[in-house]
């Protein structure tokens, strides 16, 4: 199996000469297909929008380490076949703060982050993607799209410390039924 992202579209995007707004929630599809000659399973997927400079490497590696942060408490999914040449895709969405519009307006843009896990006869793997909109005078253009220096790899084995140990859902349901220490 190999999954292969595709690109992507804003389903409700602001109308030029509008820009991103705080508090409208945006939403995406985001397609990707299995092109290889196994049926995958995947069982865990998660995408991430960030504000930052545009085409800055600093930038985008804080953004990584970011999103592999957020990635260690996904938890995984009953793991759903996907045969190969069959065209799929998963909406999600998010909403700008006023911090983030303000950053937009001083000319950051965008940034998506995407990873989907699945595994088939070989073993585990991860598909991830990055980009983020072109900026150009202070305009967002959402139909133009800048590669990541950093985060990009169609098809690559998980580092075996970011992978759930077998234990690791009750390990999960253990902790959130832990009261907590008050003060």
């Amino acid at each position: 199996a190999a999954m292969v992202q595709s690109d992507f579209t804003v389903q409700n995007p602001p109308t030029p000469p509008e820009s991103f707004k705080a508090n409208v929630r945006y939403a995406f599809n985001f397609p990707f297909e299995n092109s290889g000659n196994q049926t995958a399973e995947a069982n865990k997927r998660l995408v991430k929008f960030y504000v930052d400079k545009p085409d800055d490497l600093d930038a985008q590696k804080k953004l990584a380490a970011s999103f592999e942060k957020d990635w260690r408490h996904v938890g995984t999914v009953k793991a759903a076949p996907i045969p190969s040449g069959v065209p799929n895709f998963w909406t999600d969405s998010f909403q700008l703060t006023n911090d983030d519009v303000s950053e937009l307006d001083r000319g950051d843009t965008i940034y998506i982050l995407r990873r989907i896990q699945y595994s088939d006869s070989t073993g585990t793997w991860w598909s991830d993607s990055c980009e983020h909109f072109q900026v150009h005078g202070g305009e967002i253009f959402i139909n133009v799209r800048h590669p990541c220096m950093v985060f990009e790899n169609a098809r690559h084995r998980p580092e075996p410390a970011m992978l759930p140990s077998p234990n690791a859902e009750q390990e999960r349901q253990s902790q959130l039924s832990t009261p907590s220490a008050t003060k």
